[in-house]
Protein backbone atom coordinates (compact mmCIF):
# COMPACT_ATOMS: atom_id res chain seq x y z
CA UNK A 1 0.00 0.00 0.00
CA UNK A 2 1.48 2.98 -0.96
CA UNK A 3 2.14 5.74 1.78
CA UNK A 4 0.60 9.27 1.44
CA UNK A 5 3.00 12.04 0.58
CA UNK A 6 3.25 13.74 4.16
CA UNK A 7 3.35 17.06 1.19
CA UNK A 8 -0.03 16.94 0.58
CA UNK A 9 -2.02 20.02 1.67
CA UNK A 10 -5.09 19.38 4.04
CA UNK A 11 -7.51 19.66 3.01
CA UNK A 12 -8.48 22.11 5.28
CA UNK A 13 -5.73 24.50 4.33
CA UNK A 14 -5.37 27.36 1.58
CA UNK A 15 -2.01 27.97 0.64
CA UNK A 16 -0.63 31.53 -0.01
CA UNK A 17 -0.95 31.03 -3.99
CA UNK A 18 -4.61 30.30 -3.79
CA UNK A 19 -5.80 33.08 -1.55
CA UNK A 20 -4.21 35.64 -4.02
CA UNK A 21 -5.56 33.72 -7.17
CA UNK A 22 -9.31 33.88 -5.30
CA UNK A 23 -11.69 36.84 -6.81
CA UNK A 24 -11.61 38.21 -3.79
CA UNK A 25 -8.13 38.78 -3.00
CA UNK A 26 -7.68 40.01 -6.41
CA UNK A 27 -10.19 42.72 -5.47
CA UNK A 28 -8.90 43.68 -2.52
CA UNK A 29 -5.66 43.98 -3.75
CA UNK A 30 -6.82 46.21 -6.61
CA UNK A 31 -8.73 48.02 -4.15
CA UNK A 32 -5.83 49.46 -2.58
CA UNK A 33 -3.77 49.81 -5.11
CA UNK A 34 -6.20 52.52 -6.39
CA UNK A 35 -6.44 54.44 -2.69
CA UNK A 36 -2.51 54.39 -2.99
CA UNK A 37 -2.74 56.53 -6.54
CA UNK A 38 -5.77 58.45 -5.42
CA UNK A 39 -3.74 59.60 -2.22
CA UNK A 40 -0.76 60.35 -4.33
CA UNK A 41 -2.43 62.23 -6.98
CA UNK A 42 -4.65 64.34 -3.71
CA UNK A 43 -0.76 65.45 -2.76
CA UNK A 44 0.62 66.52 -6.12
CA UNK A 45 -2.32 68.36 -6.94
CA UNK A 46 -2.42 69.95 -3.94
CA UNK A 47 1.79 70.97 -3.92
CA UNK A 48 0.77 72.47 -7.29
CA UNK A 49 -1.66 74.63 -6.53
CA UNK A 50 0.25 76.11 -3.62
CA UNK A 51 1.00 79.63 -4.02
CA UNK A 52 4.62 80.87 -3.37
CA UNK A 53 5.13 83.64 -0.80
CA UNK A 54 3.99 87.17 -1.59
CA UNK A 55 6.89 89.62 -3.12
CA UNK A 56 6.94 93.17 -3.03
CA UNK A 57 8.36 94.93 -6.10
CA UNK A 58 12.31 96.30 -5.03
CA UNK A 59 12.48 99.87 -4.83
CA UNK A 60 14.85 100.83 -7.03
CA UNK A 61 15.53 104.71 -5.99
CA UNK A 62 17.51 106.78 -8.43
CA UNK A 63 18.72 103.73 -10.52
CA UNK A 64 15.12 103.58 -12.21
CA UNK A 65 16.08 104.95 -14.94
CA UNK A 66 18.99 102.90 -16.09
CA UNK A 67 18.89 100.35 -18.61
CA UNK A 68 22.75 99.56 -17.49
CA UNK A 69 24.48 100.44 -14.68
CA UNK A 70 28.04 99.42 -13.44
CA UNK A 71 29.90 99.74 -10.16
CA UNK A 72 33.18 99.20 -11.76
CA UNK A 73 33.64 99.25 -15.52
CA UNK A 74 31.78 99.15 -18.92
CA UNK A 75 33.09 97.95 -22.07
CA UNK A 76 30.92 96.95 -25.23
CA UNK A 77 31.36 95.24 -28.80
CA UNK A 78 29.25 95.85 -31.70
CA UNK A 79 26.01 97.56 -32.96
CA UNK A 80 24.26 97.37 -29.33
CA UNK A 81 21.08 99.15 -29.04
CA UNK A 82 20.09 100.42 -25.70
CA UNK A 83 16.72 102.31 -24.34
CA UNK A 84 17.50 104.02 -21.07
CA UNK A 85 20.07 105.56 -19.13
CA UNK A 86 23.47 104.70 -19.06
CA UNK A 87 26.45 105.15 -16.14
CA UNK A 88 29.31 103.61 -14.78
CA UNK A 89 31.98 103.85 -11.88
CA UNK A 90 34.62 103.43 -14.40
CA UNK A 91 34.98 106.61 -16.29
CA UNK A 92 36.56 104.96 -19.70
CA UNK A 93 33.56 103.15 -20.94
CA UNK A 94 34.95 101.50 -23.84
CA UNK A 95 32.71 101.06 -26.99
CA UNK A 96 29.78 103.52 -25.78
CA UNK A 97 30.19 105.14 -29.91
CA UNK A 98 29.08 101.68 -31.70
CA UNK A 99 25.64 102.16 -29.22
CA UNK A 100 22.87 103.80 -30.61
CA UNK A 101 21.35 105.20 -27.24
CA UNK A 102 17.67 106.31 -26.51
CA UNK A 103 18.30 108.21 -23.58
CA UNK A 104 21.37 109.76 -21.91
CA UNK A 105 25.02 108.50 -20.95
CA UNK A 106 25.83 109.53 -16.99
CA UNK A 107 29.03 108.35 -17.37
CA UNK A 108 30.78 108.46 -13.65
CA UNK A 109 28.76 111.61 -12.92
CA UNK A 110 26.65 112.41 -9.31
CA UNK A 111 23.54 110.74 -11.21
CA UNK A 112 25.76 107.52 -11.45
CA UNK A 113 26.99 107.59 -7.60
CA UNK A 114 23.64 108.27 -6.38
CA UNK A 115 22.11 105.24 -8.53
CA UNK A 116 24.67 102.81 -7.68
CA UNK A 117 24.28 103.80 -3.89
CA UNK A 118 20.66 103.34 -4.70
CA UNK A 119 21.86 99.88 -6.34
CA UNK A 120 23.24 98.61 -3.26
CA UNK A 121 20.02 99.18 -1.21
CA UNK A 122 18.42 97.66 -3.65
CA UNK A 123 20.53 94.25 -3.44
CA UNK A 124 19.88 94.19 0.27
CA UNK A 125 16.17 94.66 -0.31
CA UNK A 126 15.25 92.36 -2.68
CA UNK A 127 17.99 89.66 -0.33
CA UNK A 128 16.06 90.14 2.51
CA UNK A 129 12.81 89.04 0.85
CA UNK A 130 11.26 85.70 1.72
CA UNK A 131 11.91 83.08 2.57
CA UNK A 132 10.76 82.01 -0.97
CA UNK A 133 9.67 78.52 -2.19
CA UNK A 134 13.15 76.14 -2.91
CA UNK A 135 13.02 75.74 -6.89
CA UNK A 136 15.16 73.80 -9.05
CA UNK A 137 18.53 75.22 -10.70
CA UNK A 138 17.10 74.90 -14.16
CA UNK A 139 14.09 76.98 -14.70
CA UNK A 140 13.28 75.75 -18.56
CA UNK A 141 10.42 74.26 -18.79
CA UNK A 142 8.43 75.90 -15.66
CA UNK A 143 5.30 77.94 -15.23
CA UNK A 144 5.10 79.88 -12.39
CA UNK A 145 3.05 82.21 -10.69
CA UNK A 146 3.80 85.37 -8.64
CA UNK A 147 5.87 84.81 -5.76
CA UNK A 148 9.23 84.67 -3.93
CA UNK A 149 11.81 81.51 -5.15
CA UNK A 150 14.72 80.95 -3.70
CA UNK A 151 17.53 78.71 -5.10
CA UNK A 152 20.43 77.85 -2.30
CA UNK A 153 23.27 77.67 -5.22
CA UNK A 154 23.07 78.90 -8.94
CA UNK A 155 20.33 79.41 -11.26
CA UNK A 156 19.80 78.68 -14.70
CA UNK A 157 17.69 78.27 -18.27
CA UNK A 158 19.56 75.49 -19.95
CA UNK A 159 17.10 73.63 -22.08
CA UNK A 160 15.34 74.99 -25.20
CA UNK A 161 11.52 75.66 -23.57
CA UNK A 162 10.99 78.88 -22.00
CA UNK A 163 10.61 79.90 -18.39
CA UNK A 164 6.75 80.65 -18.44
CA UNK A 165 5.69 83.72 -15.68
CA UNK A 166 1.99 83.92 -15.56
CA UNK A 167 0.43 87.16 -14.22
CA UNK A 168 -3.31 85.44 -13.37
CA UNK A 169 -4.78 88.69 -15.01
CA UNK A 170 -2.44 91.06 -12.47
CA UNK A 171 -0.60 93.92 -13.94
CA UNK A 172 0.95 94.15 -10.67
CA UNK A 173 1.98 90.91 -9.87
CA UNK A 174 5.71 90.69 -8.91
CA UNK A 175 8.31 87.70 -9.22
CA UNK A 176 11.01 87.52 -7.28
CA UNK A 177 14.42 84.91 -7.94
CA UNK A 178 17.03 84.76 -5.23
CA UNK A 179 20.21 82.81 -6.81
CA UNK A 180 22.54 81.91 -3.85
CA UNK A 181 25.22 82.02 -6.43
CA UNK A 182 25.64 82.76 -10.34
CA UNK A 183 22.50 83.18 -12.74
CA UNK A 184 23.58 81.28 -16.37
CA UNK A 185 20.97 81.12 -19.39
CA UNK A 186 22.21 78.97 -22.20
CA UNK A 187 22.00 80.15 -25.94
CA UNK A 188 18.70 80.52 -27.36
CA UNK A 189 17.18 80.39 -24.05
CA UNK A 190 13.91 82.35 -23.15
CA UNK A 191 11.85 83.82 -20.50
CA UNK A 192 8.35 84.69 -21.67
CA UNK A 193 5.27 86.78 -20.03
CA UNK A 194 1.90 85.54 -19.96
CA UNK A 195 -1.74 87.09 -18.55
CA UNK A 196 -0.31 90.55 -17.32
CA UNK A 197 2.74 89.78 -15.79
CA UNK A 198 5.66 92.76 -16.54
CA UNK A 199 9.32 93.10 -16.97
CA UNK A 200 9.04 95.68 -14.97
CA UNK A 201 7.73 93.53 -11.95
CA UNK A 202 10.35 90.43 -12.35
CA UNK A 203 13.32 90.83 -10.46
CA UNK A 204 16.68 88.63 -10.20
CA UNK A 205 18.36 89.03 -7.20
CA UNK A 206 22.18 86.96 -7.82
CA UNK A 207 24.55 86.84 -5.37
CA UNK A 208 27.81 86.23 -7.55
CA UNK A 209 27.61 86.87 -11.80
CA UNK A 210 25.16 86.95 -14.27
CA UNK A 211 26.08 85.54 -17.79
CA UNK A 212 22.58 85.61 -20.47
CA UNK A 213 23.91 83.38 -23.23
CA UNK A 214 24.13 83.60 -27.00
CA UNK A 215 20.55 84.89 -28.49
CA UNK A 216 18.83 84.11 -25.74
CA UNK A 217 15.96 86.39 -24.65
CA UNK A 218 15.49 87.46 -20.96
CA UNK A 219 13.03 89.88 -19.40
CA UNK A 220 13.22 91.71 -15.52
CA UNK A 221 15.48 93.68 -13.80
CA UNK A 222 18.62 92.03 -13.04
CA UNK A 223 20.47 93.03 -9.31
CA UNK A 224 23.93 91.74 -9.75
CA UNK A 225 26.53 91.70 -6.97
CA UNK A 226 29.46 91.12 -9.01
CA UNK A 227 30.16 90.83 -12.75
CA UNK A 228 27.51 90.72 -15.44
CA UNK A 229 28.28 89.45 -19.06
CA UNK A 230 25.50 89.46 -22.40
CA UNK A 231 27.09 87.29 -24.57
CA UNK A 232 26.29 88.34 -28.26
CA UNK A 233 22.82 88.58 -29.64
CA UNK A 234 21.04 88.08 -26.02
CA UNK A 235 18.26 90.35 -25.96
CA UNK A 236 16.96 91.75 -22.71
CA UNK A 237 13.19 93.36 -21.88
CA UNK A 238 14.52 95.47 -18.45
CA UNK A 239 17.57 96.24 -17.04
CA UNK A 240 20.97 95.30 -15.96
CA UNK A 241 22.07 96.94 -12.56
CA UNK A 242 25.30 95.35 -11.27
CA UNK A 243 27.84 96.20 -8.75
CA UNK A 244 30.66 94.80 -11.04
CA UNK A 245 31.63 94.92 -14.22
CA UNK A 246 29.22 95.17 -17.10
CA UNK A 247 30.23 93.51 -20.59
CA UNK A 248 28.25 93.56 -23.90
CA UNK A 249 28.30 92.62 -27.45
CA UNK A 250 26.05 93.68 -30.33
CA UNK A 251 22.66 93.78 -27.53
CA UNK A 252 19.57 94.91 -27.34
CA UNK A 253 18.22 96.51 -23.82
CA UNK A 254 15.38 97.94 -23.41
CA UNK A 255 13.81 99.01 -20.38
CA UNK A 256 10.09 99.40 -20.28
CA UNK A 257 8.86 102.32 -19.02
CA UNK A 258 7.66 101.38 -15.46
CA UNK A 259 5.38 103.06 -12.47
CA UNK A 260 8.05 104.18 -10.19
CA UNK A 261 6.21 103.13 -6.49
CA UNK A 262 5.95 106.14 -4.07
CA UNK A 263 8.14 105.87 -1.28
CA UNK A 264 5.53 106.95 1.19
CA UNK A 265 2.45 106.12 0.19
CA UNK A 266 -0.14 108.77 -0.26
CA UNK A 267 -2.47 110.16 2.86
CA UNK A 268 -6.06 111.37 1.93
CA UNK A 269 -7.19 113.81 4.55
CA UNK A 270 -10.99 112.73 5.26
CA UNK A 271 -13.36 114.89 3.84
CA UNK A 272 -14.99 117.47 6.14
CA UNK A 273 -18.19 118.81 6.15
CA UNK A 274 -18.88 122.23 7.29
CA UNK A 275 -22.01 122.18 9.83
CA UNK A 276 -24.44 124.40 7.95
CA UNK A 277 -24.37 127.91 9.08
CA UNK A 278 -28.01 129.85 10.01
CA UNK A 279 -27.46 133.49 9.94
CA UNK A 280 -29.36 135.16 12.84
CA UNK A 281 -32.53 137.47 11.95
CA UNK A 282 -31.99 140.71 11.33
CA UNK A 283 -34.77 142.83 12.70
CA UNK A 284 -34.42 146.37 11.24
CA UNK A 285 -33.95 149.45 13.30
CA UNK A 286 -37.29 151.51 14.03
CA UNK A 287 -36.97 154.40 11.78
CA UNK A 288 -38.39 157.91 13.49
CA UNK A 289 -39.48 160.37 10.85
CA UNK A 290 -37.71 163.71 11.91
CA UNK A 291 -40.44 166.42 13.05
CA UNK A 292 -40.66 168.45 10.69
CA UNK A 293 -39.61 172.23 11.79
CA UNK A 294 -42.47 174.97 11.52
CA UNK A 295 -41.37 178.05 11.22
CA UNK A 296 -41.42 180.74 13.72
CA UNK A 297 -43.93 183.01 14.55
CA UNK A 298 -41.76 185.63 14.73
CA UNK A 299 -40.41 184.86 11.41
CA UNK A 300 -43.84 184.78 10.18
CA UNK A 301 -44.56 188.24 11.13
CA UNK A 302 -41.78 189.45 9.65
CA UNK A 303 -42.42 187.72 6.34
CA UNK A 304 -45.62 189.61 6.67
CA UNK A 305 -44.47 193.16 7.72
CA UNK A 306 -41.95 193.02 4.86
CA UNK A 307 -44.65 191.82 2.17
CA UNK A 308 -46.87 194.48 3.87
CA UNK A 309 -44.45 197.35 3.33
CA UNK A 310 -43.68 195.94 -0.20
CA UNK A 311 -44.93 197.95 -3.09
CA UNK A 312 -45.49 195.45 -5.29
CA UNK A 313 -48.05 196.92 -7.44
CA UNK A 314 -50.39 195.01 -7.49
CA UNK A 315 -53.86 196.82 -8.41
CA UNK A 316 -55.59 194.24 -5.97
CA UNK A 317 -53.88 195.00 -3.02
CA UNK A 318 -55.80 197.34 -0.55
CA UNK A 319 -53.80 200.52 1.38
CA UNK A 320 -54.82 202.52 4.33
CA UNK A 321 -51.83 205.35 3.58
CA UNK A 322 -50.28 205.82 7.31
CA UNK A 323 -53.49 204.54 9.16
CA UNK A 324 -53.35 201.18 9.77
CA UNK A 325 -56.29 200.70 10.76
CA UNK A 326 -59.95 203.04 10.53
CA UNK A 327 -61.04 204.61 13.41
CA UNK A 328 -64.76 203.74 14.27
CA UNK A 329 -67.31 205.76 16.72
CA UNK A 330 -66.69 209.70 17.92
CA UNK A 331 -64.00 211.86 17.18
CA UNK A 332 -63.78 214.19 19.74
CA UNK A 333 -63.75 218.06 17.83
CA UNK A 334 -61.79 220.15 20.43
CA UNK A 335 -64.62 221.92 21.87
CA UNK A 336 -66.26 219.36 24.21
CA UNK A 337 -68.34 217.70 21.59
CA UNK A 338 -68.38 215.04 19.43
CA UNK A 339 -68.90 214.64 16.07
CA UNK A 340 -69.89 210.94 14.01
CA UNK A 341 -67.42 210.75 11.40
CA UNK A 342 -68.35 208.67 8.38
CA UNK A 343 -66.35 205.79 7.62
CA UNK A 344 -63.18 206.81 5.24
CA UNK A 345 -63.03 204.65 1.62
CA UNK A 346 -59.92 203.51 1.56
CA UNK A 347 -57.50 204.41 -0.88
CA UNK A 348 -55.84 202.65 -3.29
Amino acid sequence: MASVPSTLPSPTRRTRRDRLRSPGARRTTLCGVAVVAASALVLTTAGSAQAAPAATAVPLGTAEPFAVLSGSSFSNTGPTVIAGDIGASDPSMVGTTSITLTGTNHGNDGVTASANAALTNALVSAAGQGPGDTISADLAGQTLTPGIYTSPSALSIAGPVPLVLDGQGDPNAVFLFQAGSTLITQPGTSVSLINGATACNVFWQVSSSTTLGVNSVFRGVVLTLTDTTMDTGATLEGSVLSSGAVTLDSNTIIRPACATPPSTPPTTAPPTTAPPTTAPPTTAPPTTTPPTASASPTAAADTTGAEDDADTGDEDETTYGQVGRVPVGSVDTGDGSTADVPLARPTR
